[in-house]
């Protein structure tokens, strides 16, 4: 593989627009992303949908990671298709046997159904929904154990759908006050303590997830450079996650245009310090300049060195790994409108036993 298509499976990318274009077919082919984010700008009718994911697998080989943001609660990109739907701690509040288990699954076929074949879910850091950190109640509770057992459950219902699940965010916003959409937060929080309570889920589920996605959030126990987010830390992303922890699989930063890390460089220099932290991936999820800037700054640092061709391999062996163990392949561009139909009722019916 050529470096051009090798920096482009490196990257994930958010894109314009509802349906098929030769300018986004052009975009496609030059850049050859290898994970496409969808918002809720890209959606419009389940039929719709389906057809975009197919022009969208069909127009970057190998085919692309196709994912979304799909929790549920303020989290649901889903929400015009398939209504409202309850967050992590409403789930955690119910007491009815595989409740969250059966949420993932549906959520799964759902997702599958309209040609998706990831989500950025399950959100595995502990708070209370109360709390300012930008997560509230977007977790399943504060108690490590119980993020562990019920996140667990969605993760096994959506990957048992062939969905490939990602969580977030590691080591964990939980102990940050700040939403990193706006600003760079930092968690006092010990070695100890993080390892034994907030990196807990990753330590636990990290080897289940196709992926894991990496905060944009400092930790000065982990890294004494104060200005130093997590996602574009060596000693966060490379020694710990990867090295103490041993974990095999893919690993992404946050969305690169957030305002946590957007002022700390350009893109091209945030993509290239991500990469030499150790994430597998940089992801920029709506400027198409500044997905271009990364591309071409990727591909001058794979030419002079600075990002070296071993490295560049070893994130696209992890990339492919996971693209087969999920059979990631083209997307017929049909609804299969039954499973859709079916998906969403179920959906419905959990929705409304989580509001009585």
């Amino acid at each position: 593989m050529e470096l051009e298509s090798k920096v482009g499976q490196l990257l994930f990318v958010g894109i314009e627009g509802t349906e098929e274009s030769s300018d986004l077919r052009e975009f496609l082919e030059e850049f050859k992303p290898g994970g496409i984010v969808l918002f809720a700008r890209n959606i419009q009718s389940p039929d719709q949908v389906r057809r975009f994911c197919a022009f969208l697998s069909a127009a970057v080989d190998p085919a692309p990671f196709l994912s979304i943001d799909q929790e549920g609660g303020r989290v649901n990109r889903l929400s015009p298709l398939v209504g409202p739907l309850p967050p992590a701690a409403a789930l955690a509040r119910q007491t009815k046997k595989d409740m969250v288990r059966e949420f993932g699954i549906q959520t799964g076929r759902a997702l599958k159904a309209l040609g998706f074949n990831m989500d950025f879910a399950p959100c595995v850091d502990l708070s209370t929904p109360e709390a300012t950190n930008g997560i509230a109640e977007r977790a399943f509770g504060n108690d490590a154990r119980t993020v562990v057992r019920l996140a667990g459950a969605f993760l096994d219902g959506l990957q048992s759908e062939g969905v490939a699940g990602v969580l977030k965010h590691f080591p964990g916003l939980g102990p940050t006050d700040a939403d990193t959409h706006l600003s760079l937060p930092t968690s006092g929080k010990s070695v100890q303590k993080l390892w034994e309570e907030d990196l807990l889920p990753f330590r636990s589920l990290g080897q289940r997830a196709a992926a894991i996605m990496v905060a944009h959030a400092h930790y000065a126990s982990l890294d004494a450079d104060r200005k130093t987010p997590a996602s574009l830390s060596p000693a966060v992303v490379g020694g710990l996650l990867h090295e103490r922890m041993d974990y095999r699989g893919i690993s992404i930063p946050d969305d690169l245009e957030m305002g946590a890390v957007s002022e700390q460089g350009p893109p091209d220099e945030l993509s290239l310090r991500a990469l030499v932290a150790g994430c597998d991936m940089a992801m920029f999820c709506k400027s198409r300049n500044l997905i271009e800037e990364a591309f071409r700054g990727l591909v001058r640092a794979g030419q002079a060195g600075r990002l070296p061709e071993e490295r560049l391999d070893r994130s696209l062996a992890r990339i492919l790994a996971d693209k087969e163990r999920f059979a990631i392949r083209k997307v017929p561009p049909t609804l299969p409108r039954g499973e859709f139909e079916s998906a969403r009722l179920a959906l419905r019916q959990i929705a409304e036993t989580c509001s009585t």
